[in-house]
């Protein structure tokens, strides 16, 4: 192969890489999930918290439920325990030995989340 040749196969590798990071981008925005939130954009829960069993609030006072608890149609996507609405996650991070995953239902606007023991500590 000569110079030119390995030169147009690898623009034409850039570009289809580019193109498929693009779509997948337009499909996000499409669905209306979230790409990325910074810290002071997340909502927090205005409504105070629910009493359920075997839950917890953090600091921020969102409910929190152990891992296993929460009905999940997918790896993110949790059905909500409020309304039942289909709820995304927003944000994941620890709080001392446990590692939380928040969540958002766009249904009743509430916020909530699920923790599991932090693999980090």
């Amino acid at each position: 192969m000569d110079k030119a040749t390995k030169v147009l196969i690898l623009i034409c590798f850039i570009l289809v890489g580019f193109l498929g990071f693009t779509t997948g981008m337009l499909i996000q925005i499409l669905k209306g999930v979230p790409i990325m939130q910074k810290e002071k954009d997340i909502p927090k829960n205005e409504t105070g918290p629910v009493n359920h069993a075997n839950t917890s609030e953090d600091n921020d006072g969102i409910t929190a439920f152990p891992a296993g608890t929460l009905t999940h149609t997918g790896e993110a996507s949790p059905i909500c325990p409020f309304c039942g609405g289909q709820a995304y996650q927003y944000a994941t991070g620890p709080q001392g030995d446990l590692w939380y995953y928040y969540y958002h239902c766009p249904n009743c606007g509430r916020n909530f989340a699920e923790y599991t023991e932090n693999i980090f500590t």
